[in-house]
């Protein structure tokens, strides 16, 4: 049953590597192409140097994300507030793309929104509209809104750690990568000779998540025992106190992980000791279960990936390999395969 839980783990994760190489690896059409433009903002309630900045940021951000595009300076220093004002400054300048938008204050809020509009295709193309509470997160609103335009997409699909804002900080559960207690379930598979038998296990673990934008640190502690047969004169049981550091690729709510770590380890083992009767003719007999009891160092390798990473609460699955340099019943080293689910509690203000 657990080789086939691990054989159904490895073909999930698998799948999931390959579906996030092909989402990675297709280029989206960039709707902002040949010449484009950016007008002035209407601007209720904020300073104009704020606003300034605020535009130089999402020109800058555009920019960057269409290369093959070539910025026009607007001839005009009137903001636009409708697409016919924008369909006519881009006669005027004979550009293909407008981006036009207004940045209001209101009571503790700020308003921003922009819009893109196609002159060949004679229509607003999109509507980007976000709130804030301080103009210190104008850049992160630049951020998110320039790749929601690029990808034609929305701004809650292009959060990651680093853009998130006080409103979304508003929605249940939502943190930038705090940390927390981590707890983790799953299935060992041991390999080789220092257990008693292809005998698999469980897994559990407590562990504290630290995390930055790109890694992660995770010092844990649990227990691994076995659970392939009911006899209780054979079996072993195993106890980690180990940390480890990954490296997570991406910032965004799915992120593959890779890492490892080391520590120290007890083992348990209990077997059958084997005893040998006769001179000429040889029996072998079986004694009492015999038991030793070994710590050593280890070493681990974990790949998997993580789900939810911009909210306090969240979830990863992983692969392990793990050796321990120890040598039960002088057989050994015990190494084995795991796998296990993992559940993150980030902490609250």
């Amino acid at each position: 049953m657990i080789r086939q839980c691990l054989d159904t783990s490895v073909k999930i994760l698998l799948l999931g590597t390959l579906c996030f190489a092909c989402m990675t690896g297709v280029a989206v059409a960039s709707p902002v192409y040949g010449q484009w433009t950016l007008v002035p903002l209407e601007n209720d309630g904020l300073q104009p140097a704020d606003v300034r900045m605020f535009e130089r940021l999402l020109q800058a951000e555009l920019a960057t994300g269409a290369p093959g595009s070539s910025f026009v300076a607007p001839a005009t220093s009137t903001a636009c507030t409708d697409s016919r004002c924008a369909a006519a400054l881009a006669r005027q300048l004979d550009v293909d793309v407008v981006v036009y938008g207004t940045i209001f204050r209101s009571l503790e809020r700020i308003y921003v929104t922009i819009s893109l509009y196609d002159a060949g295709g004679g229509a607003v193309r999109a509507v980007q509209k976000m709130k804030i509470e301080s103009v210190r997160e104008l850049e992160a609103v630049a951020n998110r809104i320039a790749r929601a335009i690029l990808t034609e997409t929305s701004t809650s699909e292009t959060i990651e750690l680093g853009n998130v804002t006080s409103a979304d900080s508003e929605m249940p559960e939502r943190r930038e990568g705090s940390p927390g207690a981590m707890l983790s379930v799953g299935g060992v598979v041991p390999v080789g000779d220092a257990y008693p038998g292809p005998r698999g296990g469980l897994a559990l673990d407590l562990g504290y998540w630290i995390e930055t934008w790109d890694f992660a640190i995770l010092p844990r502690v649990g227990a691994r025992w076995d659970t392939g047969s009911d006899n209780n004169d054979e079996g072993w049981l195993e106890i980690p106190f180990d940390v480890g550091a990954f490296y997570i690729f991406g910032r965004k709510d799915f992120a593959p992980i890779l890492g490892g770590g080391a520590g120290v380890r007890f083992v348990r083992v209990k077997r059958f000791g084997a005893a040998q009767a006769g001179s000429v003719i040889q029996t072998t007999t079986n004694q009492k279960a015999l038991k030793d009891r070994v710590w050593g160092p280890s070493l681990h390798a974990r790949g998997g990936f993580m789900f939810f990473r911009t909210y306090r609460l969240r979830m990863t699955t992983t692969l392990d390999y793990t050796v321990v340099f120890a040598q039960p019943h002088d057989q050994g080293p015990p190494h084995s395969f795991g796998f296990s689910l993992g559940m993150i509690f980030g902490n609250r203000d």
